[in-house]
């Protein structure tokens, strides 16, 4: 990767994602056979299934919804998505007014950096109520607890660690492929199925590969021309996009010292675009060629860039092609398989997370996180 003067963990992290995609398959093929992991029993027995995690967690439960979904409701299972801190004090399990339905319910909590003290209160009440709970996690000493179990997400030693951008697409390849494996062992979906959406996630992976050199040229383009007057970072995604955005936000107050938002494309057009100091904001739109909110996106880039913001498209096609009539920085991201396209959020952050990592470096001092 060039521009190593200005290497930070975040880069490195970025940059090594798409090459760790095999070993951290390789990985689940190997964490399922380990003491720990679920029994297949369980697994097929789940009725009721809860992703759930905090922090970059929870943005990887978001991403992974439409995944489960896809893999798991096709027999009437059903998926619910929320906060660690939902699960842990205010859902109303279904074991609490029957207890029989604990054996039919799981709890998926992903924990893409350390268990948060939320996580940890969700085995606990898991326990307490007889409901299986299966931690997806890249940490070798998951808390101890009589109701879990753990899947280890396998990552390379440069890749482990904060900002947790490698954790996060560890914990998104694990999780996926455990929707196709419980398919498969719930007879929902043919053997082989785990085996084939692992083969789109490498390729895929190899696919952002040979596109990284080219992100980081263009990264460190738009750091050194912007950084100095960046003070905000906003992403704004629709659908499976609002996972990454998420994501990149806290990226931006963790890496770059600077204020991160996230909103939808029509939230932005009715209130966020009215925030002072357009100058002084970094706006990235997510948006896919194929995405139902594909004009709002085009018409809230568009207002953007006339309102003096600094602007970014990213896309699996040109902004032109998307319908953007502006000349905005764009990033043109690999196209994923239509019937994987999910599957966009596991790497669309990408080029941004290239981006924010390099606004550090070139940023004017006074900015609100400086201290």
């Amino acid at each position: 990767m060039n521009s190593v003067q200005y290497d930070n963990a975040l880069k490195e992290q970025a940059a090594a994602c798409p090459g760790i995609i095999e070993k951290i398959v390789k990985g689940f093929w190997s964490g399922i056979t380990k003491a720990g992991f679920a029994p297949v029993e369980v697994l097929k027995a789940s009725r009721h299934i809860y992703l759930t995690g905090s922090g970059d967690s929870y943005s990887a439960a978001m991403a992974l919804e439409p995944c489960y979904v896809h893999y798991l409701t096709k027999l009437g299972t059903n998926i619910y998505v929320d906060t660690a801190l939902e699960n842990s004090r205010y859902t109303r399990f279904l074991a609490q007014e029957t207890p029989a339905e604990a054996e039919l319910t799981l709890i998926v909590a992903i924990c893409s950096g350390e268990f948060s003290r939320r996580t940890e209160e969700v085995f606990e009440r898991a326990g307490d109520l007889g409901i299986p709970a299966l931690g997806i996690t890249e940490q070798s000493t998951p808390p101890e607890t009589d109701a879990g179990y753990f899947l280890k997400v396998c990552l390379p030693e440069i890749s482990c660690g904060k900002p947790g951008c490698s954790a996060y697409v560890g914990v998104l390849v694990s999780a996926s492929l455990l929707a196709a494996y419980m398919a498969e062992a719930k007879g929902d979906y043919p053997e082989g199925t785990t085996k084939t959406l692992a083969d789109a996630m490498i390729s895929l992976g190899n696919d952002y590969k040979a596109c990284m050199e080219a992100f980081d040229v263009q990264a460190i383009r738009l750091a050194k021309l912007w950084g100095a007057e960046i003070q905000n970072f906003y992403g704004v995604g629709d659908g499976i996009d609002m996972a990454s955005v998420r994501f990149l936000a806290s990226k931006a107050i963790d890496t770059a010292g600077i204020f991160g938002g996230f909103t939808n494309s029509v939230d932005w057009r009715h209130n966020a675009k009215y925030i002072k100091k357009a100058v002084e904001t970094c706006v990235v739109f997510f948006g896919e060629e194929d995405s139902d909110s594909r004009r709002s996106i085009a018409t809230a880039v568009d207002e953007a860039f006339h309102m003096g913001f600094k602007v970014v498209f990213v896309g699996d096609v040109t902004a032109a092609e998307f319908g953007i009539e502006s000349p905005v920085e764009s990033f043109q991201i690999p196209k994923a398989p239509k019937e994987y396209g999910y599957l966009t959020a596991w790497f669309n952050h990408l080029p941004i997370d290239l981006l924010v990592s390099y606004f550090a470096p070139f940023k004017k001092k006074g900015g609100c996180y400086d201290t």
